[in-house]
């Protein structure tokens, strides 16, 4: 409940929805409100410094990532017949989902689709973590992470992807 005020006071998220500030603003707006060791993990983990934020949820949600990360540079190495090896990085923990996900992703001829199902993934993922907590730090770090995501998918474009 630390940071009930500010969470309470944030709009909703969605992936290609208008989004109600940039990543920029959010970060900005914040860290006045938070204590100064939570503002600058919020900072790194937003920077994708996630090696120098201490706080729990942040390091679980770096370890997915690393773990889909991983996963996705398994399939396109078997798909290249190429080790894998080289390209793969330690995490804790393990979750069958972000297997399954990057399975499916690969599977995807679309690279835009492929995108959006590596993106759903990391926003679920994110949520969970905030269910966590849902007014601490979990859920600040949460949401500055999924707007992150909601804001690349609001700046893409047709002409872009070209």
């Amino acid at each position: 409940m630390e940071y009930a005020y500010l969470m309470a006071s944030l709009p909703m998220l969605a992936i290609g929805k208008d989004i109600p500030m940039s990543s920029a603003d959010f970060l900005a707006s914040s860290t006045p409100l938070l204590k100064q060791e939570d503002a600058q993990g919020l900072e790194s983990a937003m920077e994708r410094r996630f090696h120098e934020v201490k706080h729990p949820a942040a390091r679980r949600y770096a370890a997915a990532e690393v773990q889909l990360r991983d996963a996705v540079a398994r399939a396109r190495a078997a798909r290249m017949g190429v080790d894998p090896a080289p390209f793969l990085k330690p995490f804790a923990g393990w979750d069958g989902l972000a297997e399954k996900t990057a399975a499916d992703a690969m599977n995807t001829a679309d690279p835009l689709e492929r995108e959006l199902i590596l993106d759903r993934y990391r926003w679920s993922a994110l949520e969970d973590l905030a269910a966590l907590d849902a007014f601490g730090m979990a859920a600040v770090y949460s949401y500055g992470l999924r707007l992150q995501i909601a804001e690349k998918w609001q700046t893409l474009s047709e002409s872009q992807g070209e």
